[in-house]
């Protein structure tokens, strides 16, 4: 098998963590970002040799960098999961502009930077991969714990759904738009605009966010340069 090499940003625990020990699994060459040093450390050691993590900000565009120029000398770069994410309890009556700024830059730009480091080396090389964003983050803060299962669940379900419909090619689901009432697809899933009867459909077995690295139909992501 080609060796291929994967970066994974906020692999330090839960979903990050578990994304890349299973692609290290499948045989790629992992290189981990996490801030959290003891998360950095027990992450590394768990993927043992010919992997690598990063300790740093995963939101620095230098950091992003280095762990692309190790993923590059342990295999050719194929794939970038942007997986960190950070929520700050705050409001907008009385916002606190450096908790604004530091969730806009650790769950939005760096999903833009490390998409382009990805990007920026497929193109200098004529080559293809994959990236793939993981909502890992989703809270509804200051509310009770029913509440906030309810309205959290809700976001995540459509996520996932969304995922399922755009990343497996074995998924033939077709997400709503708000100028159309209800659609039925060919999985008979019934979607509704209305939120009080929407039914968010799980996404079919095997999905997930390692799938579409690990599988054969990876070449549905990649992006020819």
């Amino acid at each position: 098998m080609t060796e291929k090499s994967v970066v994974v940003t906020g692999c330090g625990s839960g979903i990050g963590r578990a994304i890349a020990l299973r692609l290290a699994a499948g045989g790629w060459r992992v290189v981990g970002v996490e801030l959290n040093a003891d998360g950095a450390k027990s992450t590394a050691a768990d993927l043992g040799r010919n992997h690598h993590v990063v300790q740093g900000d995963a939101s620095e565009r230098s950091v992003l960098a280095e762990a692309r120029e190790h993923a590059e000398k342990l295999a050719p770069l194929k794939g970038w999961v942007n997986n960190v994410g950070i929520a700050v309890m705050g409001n907008l009556h009385e916002p606190k502009e450096a908790d604004v700024e530091k969730v806009m830059k650790v769950n939005l730009m760096s999903n833009f930077w490390g998409s382009s480091e990805a990007i920026t080396t497929w193109v200098r090389h004529r080559a293809t991969g994959a990236i793939v964003n993981v909502p890992s983050v989703t809270r509804s803060p200051a509310t009770s714990p029913s509440n906030t299962v309810r309205s959290a669940s809700a976001p995540m379900r459509w996520r996932r759904a969304r995922f399922a419909r755009r990343w497996s090619p074995r998924s033939s689901a077709r997400a709503p738009t708000p100028s159309s009432p209800s659609v039925r697809c060919r999985s008979s899933t019934r979607w509704s605009a209305s939120a009080s009867r929407r039914k968010w459909p799980r996404p079919p077995p095997g999905c997930s966010p390692t799938r579409p690295l690990s599988s054969r139909d990876s070449h549905w992501l990649s992006m020819a340069a």
